[in-house]
């Protein structure tokens, strides 16, 4: 799953660096010693892998947490919607001191005292507990998906962020190589210039590029800032030394193929489908207010009074109670049919998914496919103008080329080496976005080596639950 990359393809930074020179400002000659201890600490030693960066994502990213905790709060509704089932259970008593005082005696003294113990137990409320509890499981069913989206997403956004620091570093270095070379021209030039080789307007032609490469050297570090920022926003941890990861392996081989799995796997339309079930159990509720709730009913009662000598007496009721509606001003018809156009509501979302879903999965295959032509076209263009730059450099040797060939030759290059690293970086996340689109970037699925999270043991939890309110946190 983790195997892959551009082994055949053109690498993208080749390290070895010089040491940079003085610049007219001292503040660019800190920010470009800067810049090179930077890249120089992109090696092979120790590098965090992608896959370290999705396990700690999975592991420490709040919005993930914070939607496994939401999952737990809904899980409730099934010991909620079971609660109809059992029976409800009170006591009550009452204590009493009296004292009646008249003309005929001092005073006379009760103290009556009284218990009760009561037992509802639901028999039939017009399905609806069993409607209730149909809905609660396929809330929670939607809600799994939900979280499985959220999953996904957390796990896309790291490898945008992972591949975001490569390609930031990748380009830093290869601005400073272009920034130092550019010094080195320039010099060259202006040797030239004294000894009357070359003019004033091929001097300031070099120096017009080398000055552009200080600004695009300023503009690289502050992107590298902004992305290792995003980086250790999304992860939890700063981007140290980081390896290059390729295209993910084990993809469809087509695109059918793709867009059968994604509309069977893919969580949003799985949330779609609970939601839509959700919905007509919501009906069946509500038709329930219009049918019969019968209840079974039982109490036992003490009245005692212990004022002289005790007295007791006790009473125990069991009966049948059956209430049958008959006519409620109207307000359950209209409740029955708002829920019947919430859930025509739900179907057509369901369809509103599926094309959604085909779309993104044809957008992503296709992004993909662009990507990895780009990477192949890209390389050819990186040879084709190294030895373009070469021929170049050789022919103003002998006076058929301007310093201007040269630095257009050498922008180029440059420009193209910038391009690679650019089409390699979307590669990558091209592959992870058609997973995610399959439904299928999940840490089970990836096979990180992490506890996945089991979203069974609180449901069994709180669904076994009869009392309490602790101990049910989860992580």
């Amino acid at each position: 799953m983790w195997d892959a990359g551009f082994s055949s393809m053109p690498t993208l930074l080749h390290c070895g660096f010089l040491p940079v020179k003085l610049f007219s400002s001292s503040r660019l000659l800190a920010l470009s010693a800067l810049l090179v201890v930077v890249v120089l600490q992109v090696s092979p030693a120790k590098a965090q892998t992608l896959e370290d960066a999705l396990v700690m994502a999975y592991q420490n990213n709040p919005t993930l947490l914070a939607a496994r905790a939401e999952l737990r709060s809904v899980d409730e509704s099934i010991a909620q919607a079971l609660s109809g089932w059992r029976p409800n259970v009170s006591a009550s008593g009452a204590l009493q001191y009296q004292r009646t005082e008249t003309n005929a005696a001092p005073f006379d003294t009760t103290r009556p005292n009284n218990y009760s113990l009561n037992l509802t137990q639901p028999l039939y409320h017009g399905g609806q507990t069993i409607a209730q509890t149909s809905q609660a499981d396929n809330l929670i069913a939607a809600q799994r998906a939900s979280l499985v989206n959220t999953e996904q997403q957390i796990l896309l956004y790291t490898v945008n962020a992972y591949m975001n620091v490569v390609l930031a570093r990748s380009v830093l270095g290869l601005v400073v190589n272009n920034e130092q070379r550019l010094l080195r021209q320039l010099e060259a030039t202006e040797d030239r210039f004294r000894v009357g080789e070359v003019t004033r307007t091929d001097v300031s032609q070099a120096r017009a590029r080398h000055a552009q490469s200080q600004a695009e050297l300023v503009q690289a570090d502050g992107d590298l800032i902004s992305r290792a920022a995003e980086f250790e926003r999304i992860v939890g941890i700063k981007p140290e030394t980081l390896s290059r990861p390729g295209i993910l392996m084990g993809l469809p081989a087509s695109l059918e193929e793709s867009m059968q799995i994604a509309a069977a796997e893919n969580p949003a339309i799985l949330q779609a489908l609970a939601a839509e079930l959700a919905a007509q159990d919501t009906v069946d509720f509500e038709i329930g207010d219009l049918l019969p709730e019968i209840n079974l009913v039982a109490s036992y009662s003490r009245n005692e009074d212990i004022s002289t000598a005790i007295t007791r007496q006790d009473d125990i009721t069991v009966q049948a109670q059956v209430t049958i509606p008959l006519y409620q001003a109207g307000l359950e018809s209209s409740q029955i049919r708002e829920a019947q156009q919430t859930a025509s509501q739900r179907r057509i979302q369901v369809d509103e998914t599926r094309r959604s879903v085909d779309a993104n999965t044809v957008s992503a295959w296709q992004d993909l496919a662009t990507s990895l032509a780009e990477v192949m076209a890209f390389g050819e263009e990186v040879e084709a103008n190294q030895i373009a730059l070469e021929g170049t450099q050789r022919e103003a040797q002998v006076g058929e080329r301007t310093v201007l060939d040269i630095l257009d030759a050498e922008q180029e290059l440059f420009q193209s080496h910038i391009s690679l690293a650019q089409a390699e970086r979307d590669a990558v996340v091209a592959s992870y976005t058609l997973q995610a689109t399959l439904g299928r970037l999940t840490a089970e699925y990836l096979r990180l080596p992490v506890a996945v999270y089991d979203v069974e043991e609180h449901y069994e939890e709180a669904r076994d639950s009869w009392w309490g309110y602790g101990g049910l946190m989860g992580d």
